[in-house]
């Protein structure tokens, strides 16, 4: 039996070893074959389905044979965002994990923690010596842009067991019995386009801390693309303002940190400058305790 100390180095490790594998969403199947061995090289048998989902069968010690059958459950995949400035390409580039005595972090991107460090859970306690019934791990891709490894596991993974355990959540020592879900929607609206030669600006809401929309959504934050667009319907409110375009967000299920507009507009700088700081103050009136550090910046462009 690990002691504390060993169990903690022993995640740790799996952990790391996974960070040096790209895994987005939809781009799995390295982390999959990766995962696939390593359950074989534990002793299990292992199914790896069509969609990559990995099903790994560990037998219970001697004398637990009639035991319940507990399953492990998480997920492959990952998050991946990338500070400003950040050159990080997801599908090739590994993560570059920093560890200090209290965290473990990466160097300006996504850590992957959600939920790498569940599957590094799931592989310790699988090679744990202890006694225990019959163990099942799934671990499904693509639950981060709509669950699909999930959606396309077959029931029949779920059966002929008593317990299932997600190791999915946010807090250790805390049971979840609930989570945050998710919509995804395509809206599409026709738009008219001009050629315009007014004075074209660059204006950029930025400085606000985004987050995991499932796990932050209760925070309190901003969303940059919609605290952007309330501003420049404030701009609209004032005088002609024509969109060249607008951008911002990194993932669907993250909360949008930056968002950037081009417009052009009659309007003088000085007269955009005003409105701009009446908007921030308005934003900072109701996100400014969990986003003190959003701030509009505006330059011709």
């Amino acid at each position: 039996m690990m002691d504390d100390a060993k169990l903690l180095e022993k995640v740790i490790s799996e952990f790391e070893a996974l960070t040096h594998i790209p895994r987005p969403s939809g781009h799995e199947k390295a982390v999959s074959d990766y995962l696939k061995k390593h359950f074989e090289e534990i002793g299990c048998t292992v199914k790896q389905d069509e969609h990559f989902n990995i099903i790994a069968e560990l037998p219970a010690t001697k004398g637990k044979e009639n035991a319940p059958r507990t399953i492990l459950q998480g997920h492959m995949d990952m998050v991946c965002v990338a500070e400003p400035g950040v050159s990080y390409d997801p599908l090739t580039d590994p993560i570059k994990m920093q560890r200090t005595a209290e965290y473990l972090t990466a160097d300006g991107t996504s850590l992957g923690g959600d939920d790498g460090i569940g599957v590094a859970e799931i592989l310790t306690a699988m090679q744990c010596t202890e006694e225990h019934g019959p163990l099942r791990a799934i671990i499904t891709v693509d639950e981060e842009q709509g669950m699909t490894g999930a959606r396309h596991l077959s029931a029949d993974h779920l059966k002929n067991a008593q317990y299932l355990i997600n190791c999915d959540s946010e807090d250790y020592h805390i049971m979840t019995v609930g989570s945050a879900g998710s919509v995804n929607l395509d809206y599409t609206r026709a738009l008219t386009r001009k050629e315009s030669d007014l004075p074209a600006y660059r204006i950029t809401a930025e400085g606000l801390r985004g987050g995991h929309s499932g796990e932050r959504i209760g925070d309190g934050r901003g969303n940059a693309i919609r605290t952007l667009a309330l501003a420049l319907h404030a701009l609209a409110q004032e005088g002609d303002v024509e969109l060249v375009s607008l951008t911002g967000g990194t993932a669907r299920n993250a909360i949008p940190p930056t968002a950037e507009a081009i417009v052009r507009t009659a309007m003088d700088e000085r007269s955009i400058a005003r409105l701009l700081a009446a908007e921030e103050k308005r934003f900072h009136a109701i996100y400014g305790e969990a986003d003190p550090a959003m701030k509009f910046t505006l330059h011709p462009a």
